[in-house]
């Protein structure tokens, strides 16, 4: 899978920003963390996993499936669903060994926020 360009994003950002209407997106594209662009690139292979920690992961896609030629290439706007959901470093190695995962499909990134499937998996997990 093809990773995103920062210099895409970067110039998405600078695009946005020649318009009044859509100028606050340039913003916050320009403001993206390195984790932000890709958590998995953010992490990089030299950061082990925690021995004892159990991790819950939750990703959404704009399709319904990630496999979907739009979910592929959108994601869910924000995160890459490998990285939200998988965990896979580029160098290979499991950044998130073991994790219970949890897809959303035809959501975007925002959606998570008060969506009952997440709020019904959060409740499973911490129980």
């Amino acid at each position: 899978m093809a990773r995103r360009s920062p210099r895409g994003v970067s110039a998405a950002g600078r695009g946005l920003a020649l318009l009044p209407e859509t100028a606050p997106f340039g913003r916050i594209l320009d403001r993206r963390s390195r984790g932000a662009e890709d958590p998995v690139v953010g992490f990089g292979c030299e950061v082990p996993p925690l021995p004892h920690a159990r991790y819950r992961l939750v990703a959404a896609t704009l399709s319904s499936s990630p496999r979907h030629p739009v979910g592929h290439v959108v994601d869910d706007l924000l995160v890459r669903a490998p990285s939200a959901a998988y965990g896979r470093a580029r160098c290979g190695a499991d950044v998130f060994p073991g994790a219970d995962t949890l897809h959303l499909g035809r959501a975007d990134h925002f959606d998570l926020l008060n969506h009952p499937q997440v709020h019904g998996a959060l409740e499973k997990w911490l129980a």
